[in-house]
């Protein structure tokens, strides 16, 4: 179980990105639209050929951090961010993703208020290449004593769906 956090606890934010050069602005913006503005955000360029670079130098914000390495995978570019990460809490948000705006206020209220949980996940909404939500939207209660069981007969979470 997790100790109680502060009220206010720092959230690193881990994106990682593979030549997504064209949505990767989307996604810092989306961070630092937030309602909560207690977070890092770590962009890990696992070996990008194409203009991400450029594009994440735009955003001046010091809690934006661009770290590149060679190409080795998502969950190596994942695993790059959580060691590099100081926040009390971690976030995933993939470089083609974004956080609705209040999507950090939300989970880190509860998680600060409800100490016995280690990590919480929400709904999510689908959207097109010009950001317009689509029909498509995933959102299940599930009681915790049959979390591991809803897994296990089909997984319905997405890692930007999480805080932990």
């Amino acid at each position: 179980m997790n100790s109680k956090l502060n009220e206010n606890p720092r959230v690193s934010i881990i994106t990682p990105n593979y030549n997504h050069g064209q949505y990767v602005g989307d996604a810092i913006q989306s961070v630092l639209n937030q309602d909560y503005q207690n977070f890092e955000m770590l962009i890990i360029d696992d070996g990008s050929t194409d203009n991400s670079r450029e594009v994440v130098a735009r955003f001046t914000d010091d809690r934006i951090k661009y770290i590149w390495q060679e190409n080795k995978g998502l969950s190596a570019a994942r695993n790059t961010g959580i060691k590099m990460a100081e926040g009390e809490l971690i976030g995933l948000l993939d470089a083609d993703d974004m956080y609705e705006s209040n999507f950090l206020s939300t989970l880190v209220s509860i998680l600060t208020t409800k100490p016995e949980l280690d990590g919480i996940a929400c709904g999510y909404q689908f959207v097109d290449h010009m950001n317009k939500p689509l029909h498509q939207r995933e959102a299940r209660s599930v009681v915790a004593s049959q979390f591991y069981e809803s897994l296990i007969s089909g997984n319905f979470l997405v890692p930007e769906s999480m805080l932990a």
